[in-house]
C-alpha cells in the first residue's frame, strides 16, 4: 500500500440508486480532492479541514472481514463462506485481500466526510444551491472522480476510524445481520457493506473542521464493485476543502501549526441509523429498492393524472 498523492422530483423521491440517477454531471472539482462538486467554484465556501488514520482503513477492513468469515455470519440467505465460494474466493486469505483501499473511494470518502461537518446531524446528502444543474444535486452519487462514483456509503460522527470500522459499522451490526439471515436493512447495512463479496474497492476517511462555532468530525466509507481497489490511502494532511455554498455553513480555522497527526477523535458514537439506504445506495439491494420506488412512483404519478382527467374531462 502506498498514500495517494494528492418523470418529477416527487416519482423520483424514494430512489437512491444510481441506476435511475440521470443527472448530468457538473465536472468542476474541488482543487484538492478532484471530485465534482455540482456548482462552480465561485459559488462553494472553503473549509480548513484535517484527516488523519488513513494508514489504519486496511487492516481494519481485513480484520472485520476475517473476524466475520471466523464467525461465519449469515449473509444474504446463506452464509458469509457460501457468498465468497460463489464470488470465486477459495479460502479467508483471498476472500478478505479481495477488499483493497482505493484512491478515488478514498478522495471520495474525504469529501463527503467534510460535507456532512455542515449539517447538524448525519446526513446522506450533498450542500447545495441554486447554481447546481443536474437532477437530483444534493445525492451522494453525484460525488465523481475520474469520472468514477461511490456505489455504497457509510457515514459515523467518530473521526476514529478503526473504530467506526470495527465497533460502529462493524461489531454493533452483528446482531442485526444474524437476525435478518443476512439480508441488509436499516440496522445492519454498514456492515452488510463491508463485508460482502462482491466489493472489492473501498474509501474512507475522516475529517475534522471548526464549523459554524464549534470543531466537528466525520467519517465517510465509499465502496464500489465496479473493478478493485488501487492500494492507495490518505496521508495525514490539512487541506483547503471547498463545499457547495447553501447560505448557512460558516467556516472556522485551525491553528496554524496544528499537526494533522496529533488531532484525536472526542468520541462520539453515532452512525447513520435514519439514512442506510444510502449505504446499500447503489448495490445491488440499492438497485431493487430504487426500482421498485420508481415504480411505485410511476403508477402513483398514473393515478393522480388519471384523477385529474376524470374530474375535469369525464362524463358529467
Amino acid at each position: 500500500m502506498k498514500p495517494a498523492k494528492k418523470l418529477t422530483a416527487a416519482v423520483a423521491a424514494l430512489a437512491v440508486s444510481s441506476s435511475i440517477f440521470t443527472g448530468v454531471a457538473n465536472a468542476e472539482p474541488d482543487p484538492a480532492t478532484r471530485v465534482e462538486l455540482n456548482v462552480p467554484l465561485s459559488r462553494t465556501v472553503t473549509l480548513d479541514v484535517i484527516s488523519n488514520q488513513g494508514a489504519d482503513v486496511q487492516k481494519a477492513l481485513y480484520d472485520i472481514r476475517g473476524e466475520m468469515w471466523d464467525k461465519n455470519v449469515p449473509f444474504e440467505g446463506t452464509t458469509l463462506r457460501e457468498a465468497a465460494n460463489k464470488a470465486g474466493y477459495a479460502n479467508k486469505d483471498a476472500y478478505v485481500k479481495a477488499a483493497r483501499v482505493d484512491s478515488n473511494m478514498s478522495f471520495i470518502a474525504v469529501q463527503r466526510a467534510a460535507e456532512t461537518l455542515v449539517w447538524p446531524s448525519l446526513a446522506h446528502k450533498r450542500p447545495t444551491n441554486d447554481s447546481c444543474e443536474i437532477s437530483d444535486c444534493a445525492s451522494v452519487w453525484s460525488a465523481k472522480r475520474n469520472g468514477e462514483q461511490s456505489w455504497g456509503e457509510n457515514l459515523s460522527s467518530s473521526a476514529n476510524l478503526r473504530h467506526s470500522i470495527m465497533q460502529l459499522w462493524g461489531r454493533g451490526e452483528e446482531s442485526a445481520l444474524r437476525a435478518a439471515k443476512g439480508r441488509p436493512n436499516a440496522q445492519n447495512g454498514h456492515l452488510w457493506l463491508m463485508i460482502n463479496p462482491k466489493y472489492t474497492a473501498y474509501g474512507a476517511a475522516n475529517a475534522y473542521s471548526h464549523v459554524n462555532g464549534g470543531l466537528k468530525e466525520a467519517s465517510s466509507m465509499q465502496a464500489s464493485y465496479m473493478r478493485k481497489g488501487d492500494g492507495q490511502y490518505l496521508e495525514n494532511t490539512r487541506t483547503q476543502l471547498k463545499v457547495a455554498d447553501n447560505g448557512s455553513i460558516r467556516p472556522g480555522k485551525f491553528p496554524e501549526n496544528q499537526d494533522p497527526g496529533q488531532m484525536q477523535s472526542n468520541g462520539n458514537s453515532g452512525i447513520d441509523i435514519n439514512g442506510l439506504l444510502g449505504s446499500l445506495g447503489n448495490g445491488e439491494a440499492g438497485k431493487i429498492f430504487g426500482i421498485i420506488a420508481g415504480v411505485l412512483g410511476v403508477i402513483g404519478a398514473l393515478g393522480v393524472i388519471a384523477n385529474f382527467l376524470m374530474q375535469n374531462f369525464g362524463p358529467r
